[in-house]
This record gives structure tokens, C-alpha cells and sequence, in this order.
């Protein structure tokens, strides 16, 4: 579904690279962040966000 929409990024708790939908969103083109944080305003006020994943 994901995949379908043409998402930019998605933000996830664990690592999904290496499990099926890890490949599916990453053959899209969707990029995959793993993140700990617990809340909306902490994962936009990260760096690596808004530097595509690039600190």
C-alpha cells in the first residue's frame, strides 16, 4: 500500500531491511528510517530527517 502511494520515507522502530517489506518499499524507492523516538515532534526535529538520512 505503501509502496502504491509513492511514499517519500517511512520511519520504522526496527530494522525491515532485510524482511519483505523492507525490499518492497526500497525496490519503490522509499526510503527506510529506523528511529527510536516516541513522538511526531521528536522525528521531524531530528537532523537525520530532514537530511534525508544523512547526519
Amino acid at each position: 500500500m505503501l509502496a502504491e502511494r509513492r511514499v517519500d520515507k517511512v520511519l520504522v522502530k526496527e530494522d525491515i531491511g532485510h524482511k519483505g517489506p523492507g525490499f518492497i518499499l526500497r525496490n519503490a524507492g522509499t526510503e527506510v528510517i529506523t528511529t527510536q523516538v516516541r513522538s511526531l515532534k521528536e522525528i521531524l526535529d531530528q537532523k537525520e530527517v530532514k537530511n534525508g538520512g544523512k547526519t
